[in-house]
């Protein structure tokens, strides 16, 4: 494949794993913003609101999982090319949801595709057949996805908050319906791969097949980590513990981080004006990474973000409970997460493991397991987060982050070992 047309398959893989991000955002937001609203109007009990949004994580999980399993089966390009077409139909059946069981059915298919979608997508992106040796700063890009999906949520559920009825969240919901089938269209369409790409495809379907053969697991019942060295051994674990504790952060804010404020005597509009600020700020963040990526700037900007995130615990657990120094540390530790957080976390994965078998395996595992464990402390966080023990709550907070960074610093330290200290993405292990 020519220079030029890598590139070019390059950036439409990009755009199309970044609008990924985006819908995967879309449909967590979209929820936690509209749920009270359908809770009024269907109506929900208080178990019953649990449930779609528990659910939703683990369907989100299962997705995560399979995804490797169905690139295998399927061919990754198949299922990158496929995948958003159900998610669209799942959106759909939300707009127009007449009851609970409806409304779950819908969010369950939404999670299961956009969790399998992710993994795959990635596994695109980062194989140097496609994009050669900007493979780490695409990863990173495509974060800027979530980060505007989120903010795109946030501002459209603050516009429909003004309006009575559920009529505007479904309305919310059959837009992104609309947007995912546009994205759809466009994955289908737009990548356009040649005889070559479709017999790497193949290529890479048979290895991992043999594989499988030679160590004697069977097709649906591999183990990844069977076929791990020392060091991808290492690599993995060190990986999973950053994003783990980095996610406990990361969610218990995505989730509650307006219930925090409103329990802090701020009002309904001021808590999500807030959030929507706090968003534009992140988004604008996120594009640091991808531009430091492979420089010698991206180690130093993963540290400072670090260090924004333990500084701001440090403040939340003296003052977290008064509302101005609430808002400050917020925005802060937001920042900080999305200059040390998920972003990061994938180009680690997509650089530091041999083969589209092994990462696509780590990526949906990583995200399965941290979706897992975030969902179970979500069941207790709206009694940890009042003012009563938020700042009990921060001190355990703030060692999650202490063991995030260090296990981030690990990482790091055996990325440099591997790949030198900036231009890592140029010798991609392949």
């Amino acid at each position: 494949m020519s220079r030029q047309l890598r590139k070019s398959i390059g950036t439409v893989l990009t755009l199309g794993a970044g609008a990924g991000s985006f819908l995967s955002a879309t449909a967590i937001v979209s929820l936690s913003s509209t749920i009270t609203i359908w809770q009024k109007t269907l109506p929900l009990t208080t178990m019953q609101v649990g449930l779609l949004s528990g659910l939703l994580s683990l369907a989100i999980a299962v997705g995560s999982l399979s995804a490797n399993s169905l690139g295998r089966r399927l061919g990754r390009v198949s299922v990158y090319r496929m995948v958003l077409f159900p998610a669209a139909l799942g959106f759909l059946i939300c707009a127009m949801a007449p009851n609970f069981a409806v409304l779950l059915a819908g969010m369950i298919l939404v999670g299961v595709t956009t969790g399998a979608d992710l993994p795959l997508a990635l596994s695109l992106v980062s194989d140097p057949h496609y994009t050669k040796s900007n493979n780490a700063k695409c990863v990173s890009l495509t974060q800027s996805g979530w980060q505007l999906g989120i903010l795109v949520t946030l501002v459209s559920a603050f516009g429909i908050s003004w309006f009575e009825g559920d009529l505007p969240c479904r309305f919310l919901f059959l837009a992104i319906a609309v947007i995912s089938c546009a994205v759809a269209i466009y994955r289908l369409r737009g990548t356009d791969f040649t005889d070559e790409d479709m017999s790497h495809e193949q290529c890479l379907r048979a290895a991992s097949e043999n594989i499988r053969k030679r160590i004697g697991i069977s097709g649906g019942q591999i183990f990844f980590w069977r076929r791990f060295g020392r060091s991808e051994k290492s690599f993995f674990a060190s990986i999973l513990v950053f994003y783990v504790f980095w996610n406990f952060l990361g969610n218990t804010w995505g989730q509650f981080q307006t219930f925090i404020f409103v329990n802090a005597d701020a009002s309904q509009s001021l808590a999500t004006g807030i959030g929507i600020l706090v968003c534009v700020l992140t988004f604008m963040a996120s594009f640091l990474v991808p531009l430091a990526s492979g420089t010698r700037f991206e180690h130093p900007l993963f540290c400072f973000g670090g260090m924004m995130i333990v500084v701001s615990l440090v403040v939340l657990v003296f003052r977290g409970d008064q509302l101005w120094w609430l808002i400050g540390a917020t925005a802060t530790l937001n920042t900080g997460l999305v200059l040390s957080g998920e972003a990061t976390s994938k180009v680690w994965i997509q650089t530091l493991f041999k083969d589209e078998d092994q990462r696509t395996s780590v990526q949906g595992f990583t995200l399965a397991f941290s979706r897992i464990l975030c969902s179970l402390l979500a069941l207790v966080t709206p009694s940890l987060v009042v003012p009563d023990t938020i700042r009990t709550t921060m001190m355990v907070f703030l060692g999650f982050a202490v063991i995030s960074l260090g296990a981030g610093l690990k990482t790091i330290r055996s990325q440099v070992a591997v790949h030198g200290s900036a231009g890592m993405e140029t010798e991609k292990v392949s």
